[in-house]
Parts: C-alpha cells; sequence; structure tokens
C-alpha cells in the first residue's frame, strides 16, 4: 500500500534559488530547490514550516540566450513535511517537500502510474 507521501511522479534534480512566502503570515524566507516533478518539489530552506501550510514561491528562471532578462515563475505549494537538516555548513538548516496546489482545470494531463487515460486529440478541443 502507498504511503500518503510517497512520490507518483519521477522527479528531475535541478538547483535554482527561489523566495517562498507563507500565504497566511506573509512571511518571506529563501531556498533552493533540490529537485521538482509535475505536482511537487522538495526544497532547502531558512525556517521551519507547519505541514498543510500554503506558501507561494518565486522561481527566476534565464531569458534566452540573447537577453540577460529573467521570467518570474510563481506557484502555490502545500507543505507535506518540513524537518530540522542536520548541522552542516554552507546547508540551509531545514528540508521541505511541497505539492502543487493546482485548480483541477489547469492539472497536467499526465498519466500516473498503474492507471489508464483516454487520450485525447487536440483536434477535437
Amino acid at each position: 500500500m502507498k504511503s500518503v507521501h510517497e512520490r507518483v511522479y519521477i522527479r528531475q534534480h535541478l538547483k535554482a534559488p527561489v523566495i517562498c512566502e507563507d500565504v497566511v503570515s506573509g512571511k518571506r524566507f529563501h531556498g533552493i530547490i533540490h529537485d521538482m516533478s509535475v505536482d511537487g518539489m522538495h526544497l532547502e530552506i531558512d525556517a521551519y514550516l507547519q505541514p498543510d501550510r500554503e506558501i507561494e514561491l518565486r522561481l527566476h528562471l534565464p531569458g534566452p540566450d540573447t537577453s540577460r532578462k529573467t521570467f518570474i515563475q510563481r506557484c502555490r505549494l502545500k507543505v507535506i513535511w518540513c524537518k530540522e537538516r542536520s548541522a552542516s555548513g554552507d546547508k540551509l538548516p531545514y528540508a521541505a517537500g511541497v505539492r502543487l496546489i493546482l485548480p483541477e482545470t489547469d492539472r497536467p494531463h499526465v498519466s500516473q502510474p498503474g492507471r489508464s487515460r483516454r487520450r485525447r486529440n487536440l483536434l477535437s478541443i
């Protein structure tokens, strides 16, 4: 039987700095994305986050090679777990697993393992 916290999608490694904001308190803190998937990510952060809390994350993405601009991607996430990391020189003190919060209409059309899904023809939309 699968655990509530078990990953459903494959994660891709990514190291990127982010700014997080607690949706309720407005408190901001810094973090680093370690990996992400279609539905969530693993963060290293500088503050403890209570599980079930909602946060907004801002990720600065580089622009095209010819541009020096960066694009800001925002997303809302729910904290699934958060734990203190062992003390280590340059690492932030906490690690957290977060899941994307998307309206049902915005959810990606990706099949989960073990589930069949009828494919939609793009021309019929």
